[in-house]
């Protein structure tokens, strides 16, 4: 991949703007926690992309990078975040290609639930995961097993489920539920869907978040009832799903209005979609304070972000591995000498006219932001 001065400006302004403040923030954390790794990730962050080592080709105007200093696998570098995603929607391409050849159709999935507190967000997340192993059990298992849903439109094969996590100031203040985890997914599906089961042509209620009316399909009713009865601890017979009525466009679907009607999006697959999916856990934007940072680190310790299923089950989400070397191809012939730079800024001025390059399989995709 090229590092254009484009790119390393934009990399430059993420680590100015977040780097410095997040490591102040594990600094904190490893003080009142007594913990030597918070203080670790507090150096790594500090120092992440502080030295590069480049081959420097004078006469080609070539610098062709070695070697950076990352603080790897952190969440909160926004830098490594973005290399991260970047490298694994390059990897999913090519397995979302192999199978759109076994004649397989990908969707995407949205399943929200309730807001929660700080205090309660990794157990939360913890209830997310079980609800959702709940949830592709009754639409992946076989239509005769006991844990299958009989009356289900399709079967799932498998597909990635990827965490996101809001944080919304106003709500924290006036109710103590200022985050919003949810899970985007995307699902392979082999079974043919009518189209009319997924038009979006039932009236519900007005979306603050697009400012519209929001409308729903039929597939969005299906899994939006069982995906809230199993949120709730329902039974799930066939006589108790049968029996509950619930509409997204209603706040609850229980007479004692405890149980609310949570929202589902069903939609076909596109590139968009993909980036939207995969791009971030939690906006940077969304981290305005120490105590969101704080109750972030510790709720997600440990915690798969991304995670396969079914027959994506094995697919490594996370921690990507590095590709081949490539081949480099110069213009005029020379051998190379070692430099070192230490700043950004020093690669977008005194090297600006020089092409700067990775020759490993490093793909930062500039839609992600």
């Amino acid at each position: 991949m090229e590092y254009t001065n484009e790119i390393l400006e934009e990399i430059e302004f993420k680590k100015a703007s977040y780097n410095g403040k997040y490591s102040r923030w594990y600094w904190s954390m490893s003080e009142i926690y007594k913990s030597s790794k918070y203080k670790k990730r507090s150096d790594r962050i500090n120092d992440c992309l502080n030295l590069w080592h480049w081959d420097k080709y004078q006469e080609n105007k070539l610098l062709d990078l070695q070697k950076v200093n990352r603080c790897m696998n952190n969440r909160f570098c926004p830098n490594c975040k973005l290399l991260e995603v970047s490298k694994f929607i390059h990897k999913f391409r090519n397995v979302y290609e192999s199978y759109i050849n076994e004649g397989y159709k990908f969707y995407m999935l949205t399943l929200t639930i309730p807001n929660c507190s700080g205090d309660n967000l990794r157990d939360t997340i913890d209830k997310l995961n079980k609800s959702f192993r709940v949830l592709t059990e009754k639409f992946s298992y076989d239509i005769n097993s006991k844990k299958s849903y009989k009356d289900r439109y399709f079967k799932i094969d498998g597909g990635i489920k990827v965490l996101e996590i809001n944080f919304n100031e106003e709500r924290h203040n006036i109710f103590n539920e200022g985050f919003h985890p949810h899970f985007h997914c995307i699902v392979m599906i082999k079974d043919y869907i009518e189209d009319y089961l997924l038009e979006k042509n039932i009236k519900c209620g007005y979306s603050t978040k697009r400012k519209s009316i929001d409308y729903k399909s039929l597939i969005d009713f299906q899994i939006g009832k069982l995906w809230s009865m199993i949120w709730y601890d329902d039974i799930l017979s066939k006589e108790n799903i049968d029996s509950i009525d619930y509409h997204p466009s209603e706040v609850f679907y229980d007479k004692e209005e405890t149980k609310k009607c949570l929202q589902v999006d069903f939609k076909q697959l596109d590139e968009g979609g993909i980036y939207e999916v995969f791009k971030y856990t939690f906006k940077d934007t969304d981290i305005k304070n120490y105590y969101v940072f704080s109750t972030l680190v510790q709720a997600l310790e440990n915690k798969r972000i991304r995670q396969g299923f079914g027959s994506l089950y094995n697919m490594k989400c996370e921690d990507i591995e590095e590709g081949e070397i490539q081949e480099l191809s110069l213009e005029i012939k020379e051998n190379p000498v070692s430099l070192l730079t230490y700043e950004i800024n020093e690669l977008v001025t005194t090297y600006r006219n020089y092409k700067k390059i990775s020759r490993f399989n490093r793909q930062i995709d500039n839609n992600i932001k």
